[in-house]
């Protein structure tokens, strides 16, 4: 199982994910005037089927999330993106 840890804050423990268990992502950014945080949402499908946000990354740079993104659709092309 292949998991998706934040370099962000090694500090804190619970910030891996499977991506195995993650159907979608939705791009988002803090402001779309003016955006200074780019984020990713990963949504995943559980109960009654039904979809969730199992996890939320921020990034400071639009090219760190876009470098992150590819990184994950090369390994995880059942992802989709909206």
């Amino acid at each position: 199982m292949q998991t998706l840890t934040s370099e962000n804050e090694p500090k804190l423990k619970n910030l891996t994910i499977d991506l195995n268990k993650v159907n979608r992502i939705k791009l988002a950014v803090d402001n779309p005037r003016d955006p200074r945080i780019w984020v990713l949402y990963f949504y995943g499908k559980f109960k009654y089927n039904k979809e969730y946000v199992i996890h939320i990354g921020f990034f400071y740079k639009e090219e760190n999330r876009s470098s992150q993104l590819g990184r994950i659709l090369s390994q995880y092309p059942h992802i989709q993106i909206r």
